[in-house]
């Protein structure tokens, strides 16, 4: 394979788009490509790895086999990251280092350690040889082009406090690189935002943009550039470019303004009266949806390119969101993960930037790179995040004038995209209410994933618990009284209700009102010709002895349980252990004193597990402990696990084990250990499911996923086993909901 297909990451910034869409108007869009949905790295490219004529994608440890990107082979030690902590794999770039003729991949890590280049060793398999390049990669935007104009690309990046460039000796390609400091050491590190090459002043080479200004490239290799102090970003941004973006002849800056906050600006370059360079701010997005007049507004922009997406011959901005930068610290971070392409519009009017949305769901790490993967002359977008390493495939379709206006981008005053948002920082929503149907519009979801409605008002109320029998039918509490009770020597107006779809179209066409009267239903399990269910203050099996559908005799098993100070948790989420017996939550802050017909009692206070005989015989306390438990769930291992409001979303339960519960002891013994460390911002935590008990494949057979109500999202963990130890290791959210 030749040097053409060795640089071809490095050619895809002037990529123009083919030139027979040049004819007339096209709907650009890209066809999303799942390469994985695990996090190994937060930069991707390409290169053809394996010299077969195609294209390849290169992300964290492994290489994509194109032209169908089927089958990956790891080139160097892989392990699955937690989305919480950071990747070796911050960027990848491809060249041939040793010239054998094969694509080498340069990676490199967390910023300030040292970067390695990997061999490639012409289709023998196995690990490729791992060679040390530099020590110490600092700043958070590295590029890596051609800096000196010797037709060889080097590393620009920081280190020694300094600005500067890494070059490998191409007579000893396996030596440490060489590193030439470009700029005065000034404190320059690690974790120091923003970076950019470009020619700033026209004069031909090749200048460094830094979020303090520039830097002038001189005549002579080796000596140290010439600043030019000019603020080009509040708090550090990504990756910056020097372009004419409005076409006057000299070329402007584009900064994102904080890459772990918000704002995109591009700065006009102009001469003033006195013939000194200024640099005008232009915000194209800022943190306010108010100042977009598309509505838009994305955090966290840590990685931009530049390149001719619809082939005008002028460039457009791809970025978009990086997602868990932080663990969820950031600002902004609860927002999608979006991924947009700006198009650089030149009119009369002025300068504009159309943003034409990609994808929602894969956004960008530190690393975006576009450029021709497929072949068919137009540029594709490769991301490599903490939600996966996704291939975005441009496709062009020729349509008329009046096509193309209905699908541009919509002006709005309205937000364009509302999940993570503050209008869901209160727990009281000012927003008004959606129809069903436009609720299930705003849901995000992965790829192959499909929502469908099967019930709502005024098939249902509010919905407690929920429960499937051996027909197939659902079984639903429905509550009016919810969250303040009546009196129990009153009727409550809550039921039970028994949906079914009888034409199998997957929505309920049948709705059975099995037991009402009733008063904060929580807890139900159907059982024999009836169900077992919790209705302040028993726990009761409804009987339908007659078989005409509702219940018509009701014998208490349990009771009186508490209720007086909390009915937020109660008794809830009724759960048949593999031993026979029937698992339920007791709620916060509750005092119970509970027995069965055997006379053996026990005292549940606040958060507790219990577990009872269906017939009302006995009832025995299971762990000690807990907050709010709201959810039960056994793997197929036969542990335990329960969904804990205000504390662990994912906890591992063990007979009479204690729980961290309101500063309460121990019992010497010690708690029960945490397996996770993170808590999905809990408060209203509602019910736990595990992957292994749905039809949702390998990926996802080891996650345990919870509901969210208050951010409005299912949670997903993925369960990690070392030995008889657990560990849930965060991963991005199953759902999330646009429906504040």
């Amino acid at each position: 394979m030749g040097k053409k297909v060795r640089f071809a990451v490095l050619a895809a910034l002037s990529l123009p788009a083919v030139a027979s869409l040049q004819a007339g108007p096209a709907v650009h869009s890209f066809k999303r490509l799942v390469l994985s949905e695990q996090f190994f790295s937060e930069g991707a490219c390409f290169a053809d790895v394996d010299g077969d004529g195609a294209q390849d994608v290169v992300s964290g440890p492994y290489w994509y086999a194109g032209p169908d990107f089927r089958k990956r082979y790891a080139y160097a030690p892989a392990a699955l990251l937690d989305i919480r902590n950071y990747s070796d794999f911050f960027f990848s770039f491809a060249h041939d280092f040793n010239g054998d003729g094969h694509a080498d991949i340069l990676a490199i890590g967390m910023p300030g350690r040292m970067a390695h280049w990997y061999e490639n060793p012409g289709g023998k398999e196995g690990y490729w040889r791992q060679r040390a390049a530099i020590d110490d990669v600092g700043n958070e935007s590295p590029e890596f082009i051609d800096l000196t104009g010797d037709g060889r690309p080097e590393l620009v990046c920081c280190r020694g406090g300094a600005f500067g460039y890494a070059e490998p000796d191409p007579e000893k390609p396996g030596a440490a690189w060489r590193f030439t400091a470009i700029t005065p050491a000034r404190g320059y590190g690690g974790f120091t935002h923003g970076l950019g090459v470009g020619d700033v002043d026209g004069d031909g080479r090749l200048d460094l943009l830094e979020t303090n200004g520039w830097w002038r490239q001189g005549v002579k290799k080796g000596e140290l550039f010439e600043f030019h102090p000019v603020r080009f970003a509040r708090s550090g941004g990504a990756q910056m470019y020097a372009y004419d973006f409005d076409g006057d002849g000299d070329n402007d800056v584009l900064s994102v303004q904080n890459a772990h906050g918000y704002g995109l600006t591009w700065f006009e370059q102009v001469v003033d009266a006195d013939g000194k360079r200024k640099f005008l701010g232009n915000s194209i997005i800022t943190s306010r949806p108010a100042d977009s007049s598309y509505g838009l507004s994305i955090s966290q922009m840590h990685a931009v390119a530049l390149v001719d997406i619809d082939g005008d011959g002028v460039r457009d901005i791809v970025t978009g969101k990086r997602f868990w930068a932080h663990a969820g610290g950031d600002t902004g971070s609860q927002q999608l993960p979006v991924l947009y392409w700006f198009r650089t519009i030149r009119s009369p009017a002025g300068l504009s930037f159309e943003p034409w949305l990609i994808d929602e769901r894969s956004g960008v790490g530190t690393q975006v790179v576009v450029g021709d993967i497929s072949g068919n002359g137009l540029p594709d977008i490769v991301v490599g995040s903490k939600m996966g390493t996704y291939l975005m495939l441009h496709e062009a379709r020729q349509v008329t004038a009046g096509q193309y206006e209905r699908a541009r981008p919509k002006r709005r005053k309205e937000m364009a995209h509302t999940p993570g948002t503050h209008l869901f920082a209160s727990h009281v929503r000012a927003t008004g209410p959606r129809t069903p149907l436009s609720e299930l519009d705003s849901f995000t979801l992965p790829e192959g994933f499909e929502v469908q409605l099967f019930a709502s008002e005024p098939q249902i109320n509010k919905p407690l618990n929920i429960a499937f029998d051996t027909r197939g039918r659902l079984w639903v509490s429905n509550t009016l009284e919810y969250p303040y009770p009546v009196g129990i020597e009153k009727k409550g107006r809550d039921s039970i209700r028994i949906l079914e779809d009888t034409d199998s179209d997957g929505r309920s066409d049948k709705v059975t009102i099995f037991a009402d009267g009733l008063n904060i239903p929580m807890g139900l399990y159907p059982y024999g010709d009836g169900v077992i269910c919790f209705s302040i203050p028993n726990i009761w099996y409804l009987r339908d002895t007659d078989g005409d559908g509702r219940a018509d005799r009701r014998q208490k098993l349990y009771g009186p349980l508490g209720y007086e100070r909390d009915t937020h948790g109660l008794c809830n989420s009724f759960t048949r252990g593999l031993d026979g017996w029937l698992y339920a939550c007791h709620g916060f802050n509750n005092i119970t004193e509970l027995a069965g017909s055997d006379g053996h009692r026990i005292r549940l206070r606040s958060g507790n597990v219990f577990r009872m005989r269906l017939d009302g015989s006995r009832v025995e306390r299971f762990s000690n402990g807990q907050v709010n438990p709201f959810g039960l769930a056994f793997d197929r291992f036969g542990d335990f696990f329960s969904a804990d409001c205000h504390t662990k979303p994912v906890s591992l339960l063990l007979k009479d084990g204690y729980h961290e519960s309101f500063g309460a002891p121990h019992d010497g013994v010690g708690f029960v250990p945490g397996i996770m460390d993170h808590n999905h911002g809990s408060t209203a935590i509602c019910g736990i499911v595990l992957g292994s008990s749905t039809t949702f494949g390998e990926s996802y057979a080891d996650s345990a996923f919870g509901g969210n109500v208050t951010t409005c999202r299912i949670n997903r963990n993925t369960l990690v086993r070392n030995g008889s130890s657990l560990r849930a290791r965060e991963e991005p959210d199953l759902l999330v909901s646009g429906d504040p």
